[in-house]
């Protein structure tokens, strides 16, 4: 076991490659299938036991929260053909609201305890997105929802969310310049 100084880059590493095979479960890199589940729940069990060996450790809990909340639309990402389903476009119903509701939770835990990790920060917009998804209804069709969607994908790194998003929202507004300011967003991600 690490030791003082050790223990801090250890545990770094540790959640790092952890959040590797989580996220080579959830889009894999290779192969015929978009996800494998089997990686990501590998990769959630084992953060499940760092975080009993490290109940305290924010970082531990917004990694743990990040692939719980992500973990969570799984169900939605594809269609009966295996085709991939944008995040707009999916059915919210199918969201694993269990999982949501501990992710959630940790998140909120970890983000109270003070300074706020990179893998808090993306737990917290995880949150975010899952809490838009409420919005759906009441907002149907509005711009402003599409607009707040593709800004949480942009920084949570998902570019061709945020970019349907960003084109969405500026097809459904009137107002010339926030389409243009839509359509700017959206060029820039397809750029980069």
């Amino acid at each position: 076991m690490p030791t003082g100084n050790d223990w801090g880059g250890r545990l770094r590493s540790v959640l790092h490659v952890l959040y590797l095979i989580f996220n080579e479960g959830y889009l894999s890199t290779n192969g015929p299938e978009l996800a494998r589940a089997d990686l990501s729940a590998e990769a959630i069990r084992l953060t499940r036991i760092v975080r009993l060996a490290l109940p305290d450790d924010p970082e531990v809990a917004g990694l743990l929260a990040l692939m719980l909340l992500t973990d969570a639309r799984r169900p939605a990402r594809t269609d009966t053909d295996g085709a991939i389903v944008p995040l707009a476009h999916q059915d919210r119903t199918l969201w694993d609201r269990d999982l949501i509701c501990e992710g959630t939770a940790l998140i909120d835990e970890a983000l109270a305890k003070g300074a706020a990790g990179e893998y808090q920060l993306q737990a917290a917009i995880a949150a975010g997105l899952a809490l838009l998804a409420a919005l759906d209804e009441p907002l149907t069709g509005h711009h402003r929802l599409h607009a707040v969607r593709g800004h949480l994908l942009e920084m949570a790194g998902d570019r061709d969310g945020a970019i349907d998003e960003y084109r969405t929202a500026a097809s459904r507004t009137t107002s010339v310049p926030e389409r243009d300011y839509l359509t700017t967003r959206a060029a820039r991600l397809r750029e980069a």
